[in-house]
């Protein structure tokens, strides 16, 4: 029960440091709103029929941007009780990005993806997977904030009977008197209030409680990276005889 609040608690901890991004991300397309709904009403006035048709429609585009957003936070928050299952990983990746989006878009940083085309289905629970990667994502983000052209990196890679996910960074990377207490709960080296020292300790037992691994080392071009390793799961022989 403890575990399981404290990776509530991470994970709203997470949540409060996008609040700021969050809350300007929904403030703009509310003002863009008002400004299309007061439009449509003149336009309306005037009998400009097809005018106000597009300001309707940039309207329901803004809505469901809206409702997208504020339905993975609603997913995010809720709490699991780590239910294995197979997962599709690019959705959890897309998932986990929707979240990051607000800091990301109001952030200079360079976000650069390789993915696998067709990635197998891996076990995991989703909503611990998301939480890992949002939990990656956000501390990269961090270390090249004050970077002049700072670079995320996120790999996907196939290896044996595993996917790996990397988060890499352009930043500073990790000292190596740090190197060891990583995932050690509370240990931070952030600056005081800025994050409770329980990320990156609850994500390395996430991902052991979904049978996979958590490492973190210094990339060989600089920086910080952290991969994330999720077992591939295993085809249904019946499914295999059906085909």
């Amino acid at each position: 029960r403890t575990q399981e609040e404290l990776v509530q608690a991470a994970k709203m901890a997470a949540l409060g440091q996008l609040s700021t991004a969050i809350n300007h991300e929904l403030n703009n397309p509310l003002g863009a709103i008002r400004s299309y709904a007061d439009n449509a009403r003149q336009f309306l006035e005037l009998g400009h029929t097809d005018m106000t048709a597009a300001n309707l429609q940039e309207i329901t585009a803004l809505t469901e941007r809206m409702a997208a957003i504020t339905h993975q936070l609603k997913a995010f928050a809720r709490k699991s009780q780590g239910q294995l299952e197979p997962c599709n990983l690019d959705q959890a990746l897309d998932a986990a990005l929707l979240i990051m989006q607000p800091r990301l878009s109001r952030s200079p940083v360079t976000l650069e993806q390789q993915r696998l085309p067709d990635p197998p289905l891996i076990l995991a629970d989703r909503v611990w997977l998301e939480q890992i990667l949002v939990n990656l994502l956000s501390n990269a983000l961090e270390a090249v904030s004050e970077m002049p052209a700072g670079v995320i990196r996120l790999t996907v890679t196939r290896q044996s009977d595993t996917l790996a996910i990397v988060i890499g960074d352009n930043g500073p990377g990790i000292r190596a008197e740090n190197m060891q207490h990583l995932f050690e709960a509370f240990f931070t080296t952030k600056a005081s209030g800025k994050g409770l020292g329980l990320g990156l300790s609850i994500s390395y037992r996430l991902a052991r409680d979904m049978q996979g691994d958590l490492v973190a080392a210094n990339c060989p071009q600089g920086g910080a990276c952290f991969t994330l390793s999720l077992r591939v799961t295993k085809p249904d022989p019946a499914d295999s005889l059906s085909a």
